[in-house]
């Protein structure tokens, strides 16, 4: 088993990333307001609220669940950050085994470039998502 384990870790179904999350009253059906994974931004830094949905399957115990947005630099280092608050995921009742998480944070990306969003539970890496930070576009840009 993976440290931090008991048992069999679960599974990162999907990772989200968008502006907002928005739930009907009447249905209870989320709506993903903004969804994105490469965008352009004005200028830099970019300070922007930012949502991660992740969801989970197989959660048969306690996970203490917590996402980072790494930037990747030139000189193949990284520059980790703590995103959003920690979430404990509980096993959900009725043996459905699935769980999902909303972390909504402000965050600042310093530079263009490419970001991981990464999950980890329980100490464990669990899954990540590439984002992709690019300048305004250009007049005469390749495409």
């Amino acid at each position: 088993m993976p440290q931090g384990f008991a048992i069999e870790p679960p599974v990162v179904i999907s990772i989200i990333t968008c502006d907002e999350v928005s739930t009907s009253i009447i249905s209870q059906k989320p709506s993903f307001l903004g969804v994105w994974d490469d965008i352009s931004v004005p200028q830099f830094p970019a300070p922007m609220a930012i949502t991660v949905v992740v969801s989970l399957a197989g959660v048969r115990e306690q996970v203490d669940l917590q996402m980072y947005i790494a930037q990747e630099l030139p000189n193949l280092a990284e520059n980790i950050t703590a995103f959003g608050p920690v979430s404990v995921v509980q096993p959900p009742p009725n043996n459905g085994l699935f769980n999902t998480v909303v972390v909504h944070s402000p965050y600042v990306f310093p530079a263009p470039g490419r970001y991981n969003v990464r999950i980890v539970g329980n100490g464990t890496f669990l899954a990540y998502k590439p984002l992709i930070l690019r300048p305004p576009w250009t007049e005469g840009q390749p495409t």
